[in-house]
């Protein structure tokens, strides 16, 4: 038979087992012990001569060891080992090691894999949770686990020498403690020491306080301590409950946990707050009243006595006080308490020291002696630091009085100096401001009857322009009475602008990508000769602004520039963040508090001298020679900014150059910017007079002003629409309620008589489900406008207008009328009807033009002579030559090429 490990060698001879293993006390008589098998070994007559060698060695020891063999790792130990879990001897004797050791297995199973793979390991002090005595103790041994090969030279088993080290590792372990022990009471004591000599001279009662309440928890080891002080008006009074030293007791009031500073210790009688907290953070009592002068507090409070418990829940004193009877919920546990009382010189009550541990009997006679010379010494430095802060107050405030009377003496002059001039400055900025509004009323009521005048004299130009059609000279003479009209309308528009009347129509706008988007035209309006310099913040925040206006108003700007440097030098360009305070927007009236994208156009030209500066925004101020501008330009940037919310500031310096920058608001929100312009697509100026389309439809035109409404009619019937017309809102809602057919409602904003023109399209669409309904005028005041922009449901058409302009509009509407009722009937579900389609065509270059929107630019195209040559030609009514996108020529840009005001004579 084989034997494991030692495959064909001789088994061992019944002479030689019948005595083996020689020796090995206890366990060596189990081993000779008739029918003895060890798990996967079988019995020791069986066992391999390797096996048989190093069981004697380990049976013949007296260090405690153990050989694990074979398979299943055999367990087979020695007398000394037995000790060591004694609970499972003999039991243990040849039974697998893992089943032996099954508590510890997970700890020693990748231990054994490692040792029966080749690794000799050494332990020391190893940490072992066996179970003993029916439970898991802590036990630490030190051992090594060497492998054991067989005959073969196959490792077989393992050999574990180990010595228990509990007893040593625990004494280690109260060494250590004790030690710490005495360093922490060293160190107690060196910081009452310390404290003792920081008193002293403290003058700082808060330092007192805290270095006092520092030293006691230090010095009885309590687990937290407070320092009560009583402040004005509440001694001897029945406050309500508990506070941080506080043990019983409770009420409403706050905690009263206050920062140090010589104002918290008062005089005496005002009730009870914490001046300083250790070993403990404040947030502990922030939910708990202060303590009251019950019996268990009332001698410390009072300063009578020092009161120590070794238990206070079993003090006869705890427990007698509503509503809590004790310690109120959430409060800190305390089962040992000392109170040492702080009294003055006087014998006055200061404060208290009260100190708390959770564990019972903590503080000792020692404590409580320590704790009373500390008081002392904390009285007397409280005692002498009031008697300075009293004195330090004084001086202070007689040096206070003595130093205002001094700068009294001294400003009085300055300060009245700068009262009178701070109140000159205040009228000076009112009154512009109210003469800026009187000229912005004005300026709105003459552009509404201009406006008025020029509808009449562009619309039958128009007309006359039909008539005349083939006929070059006539054609051309009335071609350039247009260019007049509409150079009008331009004027008109400009004083809109200025007078922040116009319509705007705001969109969120990334001016980084406006002005990149409008380099190419910059470049080719300013001339090679001046530099352009972009400097844009990458992190630009969006502004609510309308797009279109603000291109006019850049392109405005930079043409200024170019005159103001003589067509050569730099031009600089920067977009920027800025959040203004309350401080710096009270430096200009016009300017509020907020975020702001600030917009700033420099240049290298001859700049203006004060005078000039003061009157730049003025409407028809102008240093240019007389024809060179309007003086309007500057005035439309200025009206422009500050209806869009935000401001203008402007330096300039003779022979440096001139900054205008525009504070324009940030917008609110997330929206997405809009590109500006991007809202009309590619404009097409190619609607001559063969393009003109109308239609058979029922128009109701009402317009207060005859010739206007004359001229109206007559420009409807020319187009093929049968038309009614009605000289106020009144009359047109009469007729509305009868039975004429009606399709399209097209009235003026602004006429006479009770009912508004918004109640009459109002009124209309709700007798009328689906009538179109399109306003026109040549000033809207605020009839239209929601935050100086238009309505969400207006459609509107400026006056003047030309008669392509308004053909398109009226037959887009109409359209959009017609394709709702289709898909009404196409889809069996309702769509609201006189509903504006925003999804409407690309206006055209009259249409944009003529509608004033965006500055009143001519519908024939002409430009003033200022704006960069070559841009486009001059172009008849019937036929508007293309304008480039972004040009100077483009009507959305608030006329025909910006009007650059020459700031320098």
């Amino acid at each position: 038979m084989t034997e494991p490990g030692g495959a064909g060698r001789r088994a061992a001879t019944r002479e030689e087992t019948d005595a083996w293993p020689a020796g090995g006390g206890e366990v060596g008589a189990l081993l000779r012990r008739p029918g003895f098998s060890a798990a996967g070994l079988g019995p020791p007559d069986r066992w391999p001569p390797s096996l048989r060698g190093v069981v004697e060695l380990v049976a013949a020891s007296r260090q405690a060891m153990f050989v694990a063999w074979g398979a299943e790792l055999a367990f087979l130990y020695n007398d000394a080992y037995v000790p060591i879990f004694a609970e499972r001897h003999p039991a243990a004797l040849g039974l697998p090691f893992r089943e032996v050791w099954s508590d510890i297995w997970p700890q020693f199973a990748p231990l054994v894999d490692r040792t029966m793979r080749g690794e000799a390991s050494l332990h020391r002090e190893m940490l072992i949770p066996m179970m003993r005595e029916g439970r898991f103790r802590d036990t630490w041994f030190t051992f090594s686990y060497t492998p054991l090969r067989d005959e073969a030279g196959r490792i077989a088993g393992i050999l574990c020498a180990t010595m228990e080290v509990t007893d040593q590792v625990l004494g280690k372990q109260r060494e250590r403690a004790a030690l710490a022990a005495l360093h922490e009471r060293t160190a107690a004591l060196e910081t009452v020491n310390r404290a003792g000599i920081a008193i002293t001279g403290e003058t700082d009662l808060g330092r007192v306080a805290q270095t006092v309440t520092d030293a006691g928890v230090a010095l009885t080891g309590a687990e937290f301590g407070a320092f009560f002080y009583e402040a004005h008006g509440a001694r001897g009074a029945e406050g309500a409950g508990a506070g941080a030293g506080g043990v019983e007791g409770s009420g409403t009031e706050g905690s009263g946990v206050e920062g140090s500073g010589t104002e918290g210790l008062g005089p005496a009688g005002s009730g009870y707050r914490i001046f300083a907290l250790s070993g403990v953070d404040r947030a502990a009592f922030a939910g708990f009243p202060m303590p009251r002068n019950t019996a268990l507090f009332a001698p410390t409070l009072s300063g009578q006595s020092v009161v120590r418990s070794d238990d206070i829940t079993r003090d006869p004193r705890y427990g007698k006080n509503a509503p809590h009877a004790g310690m109120p919920p959430g409060h800190l546990p305390v089962r040992s308490y000392l109170a040492v009382p702080v009294r003055s010189r006087t014998g006055e009550p200061i404060g208290a020291l009260l100190f708390g541990h959770s564990r019972p009997g903590r503080f000792s006679e020692t404590d409580e002696a320590s704790l009373v010379s500390v008081a002392g010494q904390a009285a007397v430095a409280i005692d002498n630091a009031r008697l300075l802060e009293a004195a330090d107050r004084e001086i202070r405030r007689r040096r206070r009085v003595e130093e205002q009377l001094r700068q009294l003496n001294e400003t009085l002059e300055a300060r009245v100096a700068a009262e009178i001039a701070e109140r000159r400055q205040a009228a000076a900025a009112l009154q512009q401001a109210q003469k800026m509004e009187s000229i912005g009323r004005l300026t709105g009521g003459i552009a509404h009857d201009f406006n008025n005048l020029l509808q009449v004299v562009a619309g039958n130009l128009h007309l006359l322009a039909r008539d005349v059609a083939g006929n070059a000279r006539a054609e051309r003479r009335v071609a350039n009475a247009l260019a007049g009209a509409m150079r009008g309308a331009r004027l008109a528009s400009q004083l809109l602008a200025f007078g922040r009347r116009q319509p705007l129509e705001p969109k969120v706008v990334n001016i980084a990508s406006l002005v990149a988007g409008m380099d190419d035209l910059l470049r080719r309006a300013l001339g090679e000769a001046i530099v352009v310099d972009l400097r844009i913040d990458g992190a630009l925040w969006n502004t609510l602004v309308d797009p279109v206006q603000l291109e006019t108003a850049l392109l405005n700007l930079a043409i200024n520039a170019r005159d103001a440097m003589d067509g050569a030098g730099r031009l600089t360009i920067v977009a920027g963040n800025a959040a203004l305070d309350a401080r710096h927007a009270a430096a200009d009236a016009e300017a509020a508090p907020g975020d702001y994208v600030v917009l700033s156009v420099g240049d290298t030209g001859c700049g203006m001298p004060p005078e000039v500066l003061a009157q730049a925004f003025e409407p028809f101020f102008s240093t240019k020679p007389e024809g060179k501008g309007t003086g309007l330009g500057l005035s439309m940037v200025y009206g422009f900014v500050r209806q869009s919310g935000g401001h203008v500031r402007i330096r300039s310096e003779v022979g440096v150059g001139t900054v205008v920058r525009l504070f324009l608001p940030r917008a609110a929100g997330a929206g997405e910017a809009a590109a500006a312009g991007a809202e009309a697509g590619p404009l097409s100026a190619a609607a001559g007079a063969g393009s003109l389309v109308g239609g058979t439809e029922t128009i109701l035109v009402v317009e207060d002003d005859e010739q206007v409404r004359t001229t109206v009619v007559e420009m409807l019937g020319d187009l093929g629409y049968r038309v009614l017309a009605a000289p106020d809102a009144t009359v047109a809602l009469a007729m509305l309620e009868g039975d004429a057919v009606v399709d399209l409602l097209f009235t003026d904003v602004i006429m006479p008589g009770p009912l508004r023109s918004t109640e009459l399209a109002r009124l209309a669409r709700e007798r009328r489900p689906g009538l179109a309904v399109l306003f026109t005028s040549g000033y809207t005041e605020n009839t239209l406008m929601q935050g100086n922009r238009l309505g969400a449901d207006i459609e509107l058409l400026s006056k003047p207008y030309a008669s392509e302009a308004l053909a398109r509009r009226i037959r887009h509407l109409l359209a959009g009328r017609a394709t709702r009722h289709a898909a009404t009937g196409a889809a069996g579900e309702a769509v609201p009807d006189g509903a504006p389609d925003r999804a409407a065509p690309s206006a055209t270059l009259e249409e944009a033009a003529a509608s004033g929107v965006v500055g009143g630019a001519a519908p024939s195209g002409v430009v003033e002579s200022t704006a960069p040559s070559g841009v486009v030609e001059n172009a008849t009514p019937s036929g508007v030559r293309d304008a480039p996108r972004g040009s100077a020529a483009d009507p959305r840009r608030g006329g025909a090429g910006p009007n650059p005001e020459r700031r320098c004579s």
